[in-house]
This record gives structure tokens, sequence and C-alpha cells, in this order.
């Protein structure tokens, strides 16, 4: 998995299958479309995520190249709106929902904005003693 951090920004390219490079594990045998994957797909999308960075933009992209096999480039910028955030911390929980809504609310709470979800605000109620409904 190549991972650089500068500042506030990510680049995050995570191969074939989805916690690093799998040539790491010598008993990993790779199916045809996860090795045309890493090889043709994910060099793209690296180009692509650079190109995003220069303009100034963020990007995420998931790849499911077999069932439930995923491959993910992602760049985020400072900047970065609330849509792309949670893309972001979807595509890093790999289909974990607990692991998605932890990963949102504590985007949410770093930035001081619990109050834009009803749910979020609720979680953080109940943690501070608070007890309430939706309804």
């Amino acid at each position: 998995m190549a991972e650089e951090t500068n500042g506030p920004k990510i680049i995050h390219m995570v191969f074939s299958d989805g916690q690093g490079n799998p040539d790491d594990d010598p008993d990993h045998e790779r199916s045809e479309n996860e090795i045309y994957y890493d090889d043709v797909i994910a060099p793209k999308l690296a180009e692509i995520a650079k190109m995003c960075e220069a303009r100034g933009m963020s990007m995420v992209c998931d790849v499911e190249y077999d069932p439930g096999e995923t491959g993910s480039t992602r760049f985020m910028q400072p900047t970065a709106g609330a849509k792309l955030k949670i893309a972001y911390a979807a595509s890093r929980c790999r289909g974990n929902v607990d692991a998605l809504i932890m990963g949102i609310n504590n985007m949410m709470r770093e930035e001081g904005s619990l109050d834009v979800s009803i749910y979020m605000k609720l979680i953080e109620d109940r943690k501070n003693g608070k007890v309430g409904t939706i309804i």
C-alpha cells in the first residue's frame, strides 16, 4: 500500500486486496481480474489522482475486480466536502458498517459539525449522558 501524507492532504493507493500489495503475501494467488486491476487499472487511477491533486480536486475510487474483492485509489484535499469525506470513510471501512459509522462520527467530531446529522448528534448526546429519541 502506498500512502503519503503531506499536511492534511492524503494520497492513498491500495492495491487489490484492500490491505496492501498482495505481492507481500507469497501464498496469495491473484485472479486474472486482480492481476489486470493491479497491472492496468491501478496505475491509471494513480495518474488520475495526481491530476486531481494538481487541480485541487479530491478523488475516491473503489473497483470491485472480483466479488467482495476491491482495490482503492483515494486523494483528499483539505477542503474536501462532506460527500467525498463520507465516500472516503466508506472506502476505508471495506464493508464494515460499524467502522463506517464510527469513521463518519469521528470526522464530524473533529470538524465540529455533529449537528448536521440527527443520528450523529444522538450518538454524541448519549455519550454525554443525554438520553433522547430521534422522533
